[in-house]
């Protein structure tokens, strides 16, 4: 069995990386909800799912394949552009037989007029624009549910900075607002 490495999240745009195919695998992606969930005449919005990005190597339409999995079942792939990419930053790393796994989002899946599911989209948690940044066994122990719940941890801390941020520049904003307008009578 290949190694597994975890991916930090990319932390500046939600969930970047664009898989496709899903439409071929829409039961699968229809399996990981509820009925409930399907109902919303929204879809579904959905962000804690963890993904597995697999090599492909033997596929015979492309041999630099990266098969996208979520509870070992197919959601799509990567596409031919991402995936030579994906290959390459992982061999950079030294991680080239390894198996990804980051976080991903999947949207969509509302019910149509016809009584049919619409199509989903699914998109995972890694900027291929810049170098991945791994997760080490050091930092990560327990079960898949503990390192999913460490590794959102940290990503829940990051979005508190940035949100006390917003809300500082807000109040400075108002400061400077209300100065002005004093100023102005």
């Amino acid at each position: 069995m290949s190694e597994i490495v975890y991916f930090q999240s990319s932390n500046l745009e939600p969930y970047p990386l664009e898989v496709v195919g899903e439409s071929r695998y829409k039961d699968n992606i229809k399996s990981l909800f509820t009925e409930l969930d399907l109902s919303d005449e929204n879809g579904v919005d959905k962000e804690d799912f963890f993904a597995q990005l697999i090599l492909e190597d033997k596929n015979i339409y492309d041999p630099n394949a990266v098969r996208i999995d979520i509870e070992d079942k197919t959601v799509g792939y990567l596409s031919r552009q991402n995936a030579p990419l994906y290959r390459q930053l992982l061999q950079i790393l030294d991680f080239k037989n390894s198996i990804g796994s980051c976080f991903a989002s999947i949207q969509g899946g509302f019910q149509l007029n016809d009584g049919e599911i619409a199509d989903f989209g699914v998109h995972l948690d890694l900027d291929l624009s810049k170098p991945l940044k791994i997760i080490t066994p050091q930092n990560i122990s327990g079960t898949k549910s503990n390192i999913f719940l460490q590794i959102n941890s940290f990503r829940k801390k990051h979005s508190k900075i940035f949100l006390i941020l917003i809300i500082i520049i807000s109040f400075i904003l108002c400061g400077i607002i209300a100065e002005i307008s004093r100023t102005v009578q």
